[in-house]
């Protein structure tokens, strides 16, 4: 149902430019962590000074004030160092997330490198010549709905594929495609109560899920995956589906 609606894959995926690590991308990514580390170092090297140094503190007041001074000024000095340990660790805490925040695919790569992807599908799937494998089978979601399964793959790996009806409130169709180099494209449609198609498209890199949003043109981290109840890596597809594909079997017709 997604080709003839036209789920989109524009350029070769393999020439892309690697937007993800980008030098430039990397280099931006360690200067921050430097910056970071240095300056929570320069919090925890004056915490320590002071707490090595507060007894040099606590036994002059030994001498000029008095006991009852003594042991307000270590209290103070215990809460002092206390405190400046807890901001450091704070702040290493929030350095490391903000260095782990992934900055989104960017949405006119991702629709050009599925639209790449989708005319040259059309093209193998029209005039292609090679050993295709079909299997047909039943299985089940990542979350346990009943489905019945349509895998294909080429002898060379170059295509490969995963169409699921999956049985949920609605009956929806799931498609998996491997684009390569650890890069999968999901694509779910149904009929809705009211008889409109809708089709929803995710591009899966590396195991991370991004919604393909087409009305504000952006890529949408999807936060709850297991909610939506899909693979996010081909691999996965093909250890259920594709492990006891023969390729040798099947002619792709002309």
């Amino acid at each position: 149902m997604a080709e003839k609606e036209g789920f989109e894959p524009s350029k070769p995926f393999w020439g892309l430019h690697d937007f993800q690590s980008c030098a430039l991308d990397q280099a931006r990514r360690l200067l921050h962590l430097i910056y970071m580390s240095i300056a929570q170092s320069q919090i925890i090297v004056l915490a320590l000074y002071f707490f090595v140094n507060q007894r040099v503190i606590i036994r002059a007041y030994k001498y000029t004030t008095g006991d009852h001074y003594m042991s307000i000024r270590k209290l103070v000095s215990v809460i002092f160092t206390a405190v400046l340990l807890a901001a450091a660790l704070c702040g290493c805490a929030g350095g490391s997330e903000a260095v782990e925040t992934v900055a989104p695919p960017d949405y006119e790569e991702v629709t050009g490198l599925i639209k790449a992807y989708e005319d040259a599908y059309r093209d193998f799937a029209q005039n292609g010549e090679g050993q295709v494998a079909l299997v047909t089978a039943t299985g089940v979601t990542p979350l346990g709905a009943e489905c019945s399964s349509r895998y294909t793959c080429t002898s060379d790996g170059v295509w490969e594929s995963c169409s699921l009806t999956v049985q949920r409130d609605l009956e929806q169709h799931d498609e998996y495609f491997n684009i390569g180099e650890g890069i999968m494209m999901f694509v779910r449609s149904y009929i809705d109560a009211d008889g409109y198609i809708i089709i929803n498209k995710y591009y899966c890199p590396n195991g991370a899920v991004w919604y393909i949003n087409p009305e504000t043109h952006t890529m949408d981290p999807v936060e709850d995956v297991e909610a939506l109840d899909c693979f996010v890596t081909f691999d996965q597809v093909r250890r259920v589906y594709g492990e006891t594909v023969d390729t040798t079997q099947t002619q792709l017709p002309a």
